[in-house]
């Protein structure tokens, strides 16, 4: 009958109703307990040798940099998703720095930045280091929930032998790894060993897990990377910023 029809029809629209009263709940408490929204955003320090034997070939490592940032990070002209910050080393340590913040997602900054880095003379390994310390602990301080939300990687870059001495590296790199940050290393050329960034290299909070007696082991794969030379280094920059954020 008719009566009967309406009667179904309107049992129908509440339940649609009571789904649609559901769904939104649903979402609701989603939102409310943070539901993953995509990748976490990176910020991604660059440390550049630029001792002696690379004055040759600065350019390429400016080039290296360049591509790392804006094809690996995919940075664009005003973007703050990803970023990047750029350390260069020689007997000693500076932050690459033309704006009011370490960390830039701005092309164009990121871009100023690498092309005004310059060369140096000795290699020095714990000064780099231990300045990337300090600029973690200054962001992390700033905004420890931006901080904590955020994907932090160091790609530390060398073609040389670390002049240093004494076992501060472990201990520096393990801060590193306590404060989040994945640091991985690229050699580049003959001269530059693996077990000399042995110390240096591990996962985010995982830096004792990491076994070092093979250091040609699959276990390595990503964590350190082997290049020819500067013209390799700057054509395989945005995969090497890949495979560090894959990790």
């Amino acid at each position: 009958s008719l009566l009967h029809q309406k009667s179904v029809q309107l049992h129908a629209d509440v339940l649609t109703c009571k789904e649609d009263a559901e769904r939104a709940a649903v979402t609701t408490t989603m939102l409310q307990l943070g539901a993953p929204a995509g990748p976490r955003p990176i910020d991604c320090m660059f440390v550049l040798d630029v001792s002696g034997s690379m004055s040759k070939f600065m350019e390429q490592g400016k080039e290296y940099v360049r591509r790392g940032a804006l094809d690996g990070l995919g940075l664009t002209p005003g973007s703050d998703t990803n970023r990047a910050a750029i350390i260069t080393f020689s007997d000693s340590a500076a932050v690459v720095d033309s704006g009011p913040t370490t960390f830039s997602g701005d092309a164009v900054v990121v871009q100023q930045r690498a092309q005004s880095i310059s060369g140096g003379r000795g290699t020095k390994f714990l000064p780099p280091l231990r300045l990337a310390v300090a600029q973690f602990q200054a962001l992390k301080r700033a905004d420890r929930k931006k901080y904590a939300s955020r994907r932090k990687v160091m790609i530390f870059q060398t073609d040389g032998l670390n002049a240093d001495r004494g076992g501060k590296l472990a201990a520096t790199a393990r801060e590193l790894s306590e404060l989040d940050v994945t640091v991985v290393a690229v050699l580049v050329g003959p001269d530059a060993k693996r077990k000399g960034v042995a110390d240096i290299v591990g996962r985010a909070g995982e830096y004792e897990a990491l076994d070092r007696t093979d250091l040609q082991g699959p276990h390595m794969d990503g964590l350190i990377t082997d290049v020819e030379d500067y013209d390799a280094l700057q054509q395989n920059a945005r995969d090497i910023a890949v495979q560090a954020f894959a990790l």
